[in-house]
């Protein structure tokens, strides 16, 4: 949930039971409108599937484009990102789930050294 601006609402919270082997989807839209989390299931392990894990998995869209090395913008490379960009980064991606109205930056760094890559050509045999 998050609180609208200037309305004096009170914060709405609402609970979305999944059950094992099941899928939530936001939409972008949902997803600037309301702050999610996920919650275990507190009941006892008899009553659980496993372990009680989770996979949660988000979708991006990248403004990156992969020919023969990554590559953003006007040819601009990306690079991994140093200690005081990650930092920002983390920051930025709280300040993304907090509000509804946020807009991420041009960002010419990753956080995530598997985006540095060079792509791999798969043929069939």
């Amino acid at each position: 949930s998050k609180k609208q601006e200037g309305t004096g609402d009170s914060t709405e919270t609402f609970e979305i039971p999944l059950l094992h082997n099941s899928v939530v989807w936001f939409s972008l839209d949902t997803n600037r409108q309301y702050r999610h989390k996920i919650v275990l299931d507190p009941r006892s392990k008899e009553h659980c599937f496993g372990q009680n894990e989770w996979l949660g998995i988000t979708f991006r869209t990248s403004k990156m484009f992969l020919k023969d090395a990554a590559t953003l913008w006007k040819g601009v490379g990306l690079t991994l990102a140093t200690e005081s960009e990650r930092k920002e980064f983390y920051a930025l991606r709280k300040q993304e789930n907090e509000e509804t109205d946020f807009l991420w930056p041009s960002l010419t760094y990753t956080v995530s050294p598997s985006d540095l890559l060079e792509p791999v050509s798969i043929t069939e045999s």
